[in-house]
């Protein structure tokens, strides 16, 4: 008698004890298993399911945040796409908590959230991640990226890094400004470029500043682009650069002096 009363008594003390747990799990923990549940669907792409685990983890709100972030690294590209976009629906929590995570999470978590930044581009930011980009390393990989980021906001710390770097950065991220550059509605941009290539004396770099002057169709720069474009003696990459740009400016096409003193119209 009393064993067959322990054999009742075990399974209802091991199911109130799952019922407990499951009562009393807490909702970040639930947000945390509703993600993995979530990232399972999307990997193995269950179209019943998927669409109702997307919908519980957007309940879940800011808490879902940090599972969401610290899940992509090494997802695939439909995880981190729906990730995303809960996180744009989710909105200014969301990117408040990722800029708290960008200073505490490892390189890999940091390198999404920076992707996620560029491609959404929340202006809600924009105060921290500037912040942000004064205690971070020139030479971090994230270092640019911030900048491009920033300077889609017009932040006043972003535009004069941008222009520290034109003027004093390595080759690499003198290019890398060059071309940020070349897509602003800035007034600043032009007179920067303009003095950055007559101070360059990367071959390499000068052509992505006549480039940027040439998309941007700088007539004040039409002097200097001849001169240290059009005019250089060591570099017929450059001459041919000078030429398009020239062309992209006035609206008239530009000849430009090949090594064999051809004068030639570019392809």
């Amino acid at each position: 008698m009393v064993l067959n009363l322990k054999k009742c008594l075990v399974p209802l003390l091991v199911l109130n004890f799952l019922l407990f747990q499951l009562g009393c799990t807490p909702p970040r923990e639930k947000a945390r298993l509703t993600v993995e549940e979530f990232t399972a669907a999307l990997e193995n792409y269950n179209p019943d399911t998927a669409p109702e685990l997307r919908d519980k983890v957007l309940k879940y709100g800011e808490l879902a945040v940090p599972f969401l972030v610290k899940s992509m690294p090494g997802k695939q590209g439909i995880v981190k796409s729906e990730f995303t976009l809960i996180l744009e629906k989710i909105g200014q929590p969301a990117f408040l908590n990722m800029m708290e995570l960008l200073k505490t999470e490892n390189e890999e978590v940091r390198t999404e959230i920076v992707r996620i930044f560029e491609q959404l581009k929340p202006k809600v930011i924009d105060k921290q991640l500037g912040e942000y980009l004064t205690h971070l390393d020139v030479m971090s990989p994230h270092y640019i990226p911030i900048v491009k980021i920033l300077v889609s906001f017009e932040n006043e710390i972003a535009l004069e890094t941008l222009k520290n770097l034109l003027l004093g950065g390595d080759s690499q991220q003198r290019i890398e400004c060059a071309h940020i550059m070349s897509e602003l509605d800035n007034p600043m941009v032009i007179p920067l470029l303009i003095d950055s290539l007559i101070a360059e004396k990367d071959g390499r770099v000068k052509i992505y500043i006549i480039e940027a002057l040439g998309k941007l169709k700088a007539e004040s720069a039409i002097p200097i682009i001849e001169a240290h474009g059009l005019n250089d003696k060591t570099s017929v990459l450059n001459r041919k650069a000078a030429a398009i740009a020239l062309g992209q400016i006035t609206g008239k096409p530009h000849r430009y002096r090949e090594n064999n003193s051809r004068m030639v119209y570019p392809n």
